[in-house]
């Protein structure tokens, strides 16, 4: 699962709707332009694309949600590291889905492939976490990607996911006490899914084998089939691969009460751009309920735009609700 963003960090949240069709829901992005101009997209069986939640953005002065995912024609990088870590059936998670999706390539790295310069640094990082009682995702494990929505020369935003975290799990603490122990098969598919999410896809897909289901059992199939090596295919995720990166799906009106806050962000970010230059880098965050959007300078300065029950907003199709992040709010008080 993804993160959700909450105002005051990265948390853990779990939801799942489950009134998700074929089509993206009532009042949300329009599949059906999305559809028409990709016609492989609509010919790929059991695909879930219109379940996807897109990132939200900020272009030509507008609010908009855009589709986010990695660009680049080399293998993506991944290392993982920790307590407990299982080299073996990680590997089998990501041979599984470097062979299961059409459209990008994956490839796990050692450690020690890291140090000697002929490799990329790693996009996708995995902390193991082997400890029941560590700090720690709620469930197997956790998801979250970075997309650069930084302005294009074209006017529009790039889109591009430039690196993702995941956390996974060997050990779960149950409710009565107890500690779940994560079989291979359990494990593989936890992973397979924070892939997924990992790869771009934000939210779950309703029905389906998806890899970005959320059902145990169903993942838990999916571990076991690429524990054994066997192919399958991963229709949801190369659909992903067949849309640009930053290709508008939406422009979502915003809560007249929100219009303040956002007026307020956006006014110190021109003050630190009069100050510091352009930021370096808009990043965007959306998570399992909620989103954000942050604009990056050197020196870890920052400007943050959070977005409350965002996935709720754009699959109702209701006004987006925005607040400025805690340390942002602490930022515009001292301008004034």
């Amino acid at each position: 699962m993804t993160r959700r963003i909450v105002l005051v960090g990265v948390s853990l949240g779990l939801s799942l709707s489950l009134l998700f069709g074929c089509a993206a829901p009532t009042g949300g992005w329009d599949l059906d332009r999305l559809l028409a101009d990709h016609p492989a997209i609509a010919s790929l069986p059991h695909q879930r694309i219109g379940d996807m939640t897109p990132y939200p953005a900020w272009r030509d002065g507008q609010l908009v949600a855009v589709v986010c995912r990695f660009d680049s024609p080399e293998p993506i990088p991944i290392r993982g590291d920790g307590p407990g870590w299982q080299a073996a059936w990680a590997r089998a998670a990501v041979a599984a889905v470097d062979r299961g999706v059409e459209g990008v390539g994956l490839i796990l790295v050692d450690q020690a492939d890291n140090t000697g310069g002929s490799v990329r640094p790693p996009a996708i990082e995995i902390e193991s976490i082997e400890a029941p009682q560590a700090a720690g995702p709620g469930g197997l494990g956790d998801t979250i990607a970075f997309c650069d929505v930084s302005p294009t020369r074209e006017g529009a935003v790039r889109g591009v996911v430039y690196g993702a975290t995941i956390r996974i799990r060997r050990t779960l603490p149950l409710p009565t006490g107890r500690v779940h122990h994560a079989d291979r098969a359990e494990w593989t598919g936890a992973l397979l899914h924070e892939l997924g999410h990992a790869l771009g896809f934000a939210g779950h897909a309703a029905i389906g084998d998806s890899i970005v289901h959320l059902e145990q059992s169903r993942l838990r199939v999916l571990g076991r089939r690429a524990a054994a090596s066997e192919p399958f295919s991963m229709p949801t995720i190369s659909a992903l691969y067949q849309i640009e990166p930053g290709r508008l799906l939406l422009e979502p009106d915003v809560e007249s009460s929100a219009q303040d806050a956002i007026r307020s962000v956006l006014a110190l970010v021109e003050a630190r751009r009069q100050r510091l230059g352009p930021p370096e880098r808009v990043i965007s965050i959306a998570g399992d309920e909620n989103a954000r959007l942050v604009w990056s300078w050197q020196g870890g300065v920052t400007a943050a735009l959070d977005f409350p029950d965002w996935r709720k907003a754009i699959s109702s199709g209701d006004p987006v609700r925005a607040d400025p992040s805690a340390s942002t709010r602490r930022a515009i008080k001292a301008t004034r």
